[in-house]
């Protein structure tokens, strides 16, 4: 939920988290957020691991 704003988090219930942990973060480690767009009330958020240039996490978040 850190990607998204004050007023994106809470104007909209969330419906749907899969969240798929694909790689390694470890302890000091800097991880960015990419929002990408998806169906209406939906979006796929991808966590890269910046320190090692490799990707964390894949997830798909819906509302309702």
């Amino acid at each position: 939920m850190d990607c998204f704003d004050l007023h994106q988090a809470t104007s909209q219930n969330m419906r749907t988290l899969q969240v798929n942990y694909v790689g390694e973060a470890l302890l000091g480690d800097v991880v960015g957020l990419l929002i990408g767009n998806g169906p209406v009330n939906a979006c796929s958020v991808e966590g890269v691991n910046s320190t090692k240039g490799s990707k964390v996490i894949q997830a798909f978040i819906e509302g309702g």
